[in-house]
Formats: C-alpha cells, sequence, structure tokens
C-alpha cells in the first residue's frame, strides 16, 4: 500500500515539476535577445578596456609634451642650443614621446573597427585616426587645432598628420632641428626634435579626444 502511496505521490510530483518547468522556459526569440545583449556588452566591455589604456597613453604623452614645450621655451625656441644643453634629456623626452605615441595608437588599432563600424562613434576615427588634411580631400573633417601660438586649420588626425609626422620629422613643418639624437655622430632618418607648439597642442588635443572618445563608449 505504502508503495502504491509512494509512486503516486511521486507521479504528481513529475507532473508539477514538468509543468514548472514549461512555465519558466524562455523563449527563443526571448533567449536570441539575451545572447544579443551579453555579445554587445562584451564587445563594449572589450573598446572600453582599450580606450581606457589608450588614454592612460595619451595623458603620459600630454605631460612629456609639457616637459620638452618648458624646455625649448627655456632656450628661447633655440632648438640646437636646446640639444647642446641638455642632449640627454631632450632626447630621452623624444624617446618617451615616441614609445608613447606607440602604445597609444597599438590600443586605438585594436578599437578601430569597432570605433569606424558604430555610427555614434565613427566620427572619432576620422578626428583621431583615418582623416585626411582638408587641403587634401575636399570632404575631410573641418576642425581647428589650438596651439601655444597659433591655431591650424583642419590638419587631418592626431595620429597620422600631426603626432607622427611631429616625432620622425616627416614633415619640414612640424620639425624643430635636425639632430644626433643617439649620439653615432650621424643624423639619420628619424633623428630630429618635434616642434615644440606642435608636439603639445597635438597631445593635448589627442589627449582630450581620447577622453571624449572614452566618454562616448560608456554612453
Amino acid at each position: 500500500m505504502l508503495k502504491k502511496i509512494a509512486t503516486a505521490l511521486a507521479m504528481v510530483f513529475m507532473v508539477v515539476l514538468l509543468s514548472v518547468t514549461q512555465n519558466n522556459a524562455i523563449e527563443p526569440a526571448q533567449a536570441s535577445e539575451l545572447q544579443q545583449a551579453a555579445d554587445l556588452a562584451a564587445v563594449k566591455a572589450y573598446a572600453l578596456d582599450h580606450a581606457q589604456q589608450m588614454k592612460a597613453a595619451t595623458a603620459a604623452l600630454k605631460t612629456t609634451a609639457e616637459r620638452y614645450y618648458i624646455l625649448i621655451e627655456a632656450s628661447d625656441f633655440d632648438y640646437e642650443t636646446a640639444f647642446a644643453q641638455d642632449g640627454p634629456l631632450v632626447a630621452g623626452l623624444v624617446q618617451q614621446a615616441k614609445d608613447q605615441w606607440i602604445e597609444a595608437s597599438t590600443h586605438y588599432e585594436l578599437d578601430e573597427g569597432i570605433i569606424a563600424g558604430v555610427p555614434s562613434l565613427a566620427f572619432y576615427d576620422v578626428w583621431i585616426d583615418a582623416g585626411a588634411p582638408l587641403a587634401d580631400d575636399p570632404e575631410g573633417l573641418e576642425w581647428t587645432l589650438e596651439l601655444p601660438d597659433r591655431t591650424l586649420d583642419s590638419p587631418g588626425n592626431f595620429f597620422h598628420n600631426l603626432l607622427e609626422p611631429a616625432l620622425y620629422g616627416t614633415v619640414e613643418e612640424y620639425v624643430g632641428a635636425e639632430v644626433d639624437l643617439d649620439g653615432n655622430g650621424t643624423i639619420e632618418l628619424g633623428e630630429s626634435l618635434p616642434e615644440a607648439n606642435i608636439f603639445l597642442g597635438a597631445a593635448q588635443g589627442l589627449d582630450q579626444a581620447t577622453a571624449e572618445m572614452n566618454a562616448a563608449i560608456e554612453a
């Protein structure tokens, strides 16, 4: 008799359990939406992680540019004199700036597909990394870069039209002087001092643009 009662109770329990399971089941459409939300959250977390690391690098680059500017200003913007007086310090700041530029650029490149591909973020790809100077592209981004001594109208993007040529000496007007940075007796390609106003203004601008990009990703 007890065995029959136990069997009956077990059957009732199974029916109740099946009913609860069916009522709590997630519909396929709902499951898909939850998966998409999880995927988007993961992408956002990835983008924000690299954007924050990029911001740390641009902040460090800005600090280096400020130190460099003070040093050059103290020599009344006579780059050869500044290098003659404080060669190791000046060369060290330039190398430090190159390393920080590479660090910032690397983290941006890891985010570029996301930034360029999301309509609400695509502006930052043009401004920071991909846009051409308006003089070269009639459809380029119109904006103004404030420098300590002047302004530049629509000069292109921060990474490749401003900071890279200033740090590596590939645009003459962005170079303060060509010097023997490594002290081997020969001035080789890329051995130059950045024009201090360009360097400082571009570094400050990149750091601000990166801060705005971070805020846009978080929004």
